[in-house]
């Protein structure tokens, strides 16, 4: 079949790899292609009734023409590389704001998406009329990632069980970098390809013993691992941790205008996020029997990404 086995990004580039050969003059003819960008508001309702809006002038209806500066091919003719300046991992993470007539709308990044419609020739002569579809949430290679990782190390703001009143009595420590995992229950999970899931989704153990959960992020998406207090508390600190994309997706207050609940302390212990290839790590001492659900709060995928930690007497 001569359709795309791979579409992946860069910095300023689209790469789009193909099984067959093509043929360079049509795959380095720029009016071959035509590009174009929008994205969606995140709201309480289904779909957006036709809506799209602007990437390059946030709150505006409509599409954006993505302009290619230049066209490479591989010496193989099976990879072309787009070259486009305006692809950059802050246009990826832009937000619409807070729009009028639109329900529940929360303010945060839904990723870009990117329309690829293409006419090319194969070197074997066949002509191929594609449009592609690609969501884009992580632009590879762009200096704002790293940034935010080294902001995420540094960041501050630790939710301490000195300053909530959690039913519990969880000992628990967030956003910490390093830690000695001797004497501990140490479980190793992680995540890999695409698959919105964790290796482990079930964990047992006793009440007042330490558990350190090492999470090595092999998927092709960042997550997390954040516990929380109860079954209740998956879809408030999910739905909040949208809002808090500066606070590592872990949100320290729930937005009033989401859901029915004020409440701030619902959540125990949370890795830093982890970017593909990372490993990140945890700490939670239970004190009382229960079920402890613990999710992964980056961009949705809470809904998805669950398991169970079963604390027994």
């Amino acid at each position: 079949l001569h359709m795309p086995v791979a579409v992946s990004t860069h910095k300023e580039a689209l790469e789009l790899r193909f099984r067959e050969p093509l043929d360079t003059a049509s795959a380095t003819n720029p009016d071959n292609y035509k590009l174009r960008q929008w994205t969606y508001p995140w709201t309480s309702q289904y779909g957006t009734r036709g809506k799209v809006y602007s990437m390059d002038h946030p709150g505006q209806l409509g599409f954006d023409a993505v302009p290619v500066q230049s066209i490479q091919v591989s010496k193989d003719c099976k990879t072309v590389t787009l070259k486009i300046p305006s692809l950059r991992q802050d246009l990826v993470q832009k937000t619409l704001g807070l729009l009028p007539g639109l329900p529940d709308m929360i303010e945060a990044s839904m990723g870009l998406v990117m329309s690829i419609d293409y006419d090319l020739m194969f070197a074997d002569g066949t002509e191929a009329k594609q449009v592609l579809h690609k969501t884009i949430h992580h632009v590879a290679g762009d200096d704002p990632i790293g940034q935010l990782k080294k902001d995420l190390v540094n960041h501050d703001q630790h939710i301490s069980p000195g300053n909530r009143n959690i039913a519990t009595s969880a000992s628990t420590k967030v956003f910490e970098p390093s830690i000695d995992i001797q004497g501990a229950k140490v479980v190793n999970m992680e995540s890999s390809g695409i698959a919105l899931s964790f290796s482990v989704t079930e964990i047992r153990m006793k009440a007042g013993e330490r558990l350190v959960i090492r999470f090595n992020n092999a998927s092709e998406m960042t997550h997390n691992v954040v516990i929380v207090k109860s079954e209740e508390d998956i879809y408030p600190v999910g739905i909040a941790a949208l809002s808090a994309q500066s606070d590592g997706f872990i949100p320290s207050t729930l937005n009033p205008k989401a859901y029915f609940s004020q409440e701030q302390d619902r959540i125990l212990a949370a890795t830093n996020l982890a970017y593909p290839g990372d490993t990140v790590m945890l700490e939670f001492i239970p004190t009382e029997p229960g079920s402890y659900p613990y999710i992964c709060t980056y961009s949705g995928h809470f809904t998805m990404m669950q398991g169970r930690i079963i604390v027994e007497p």
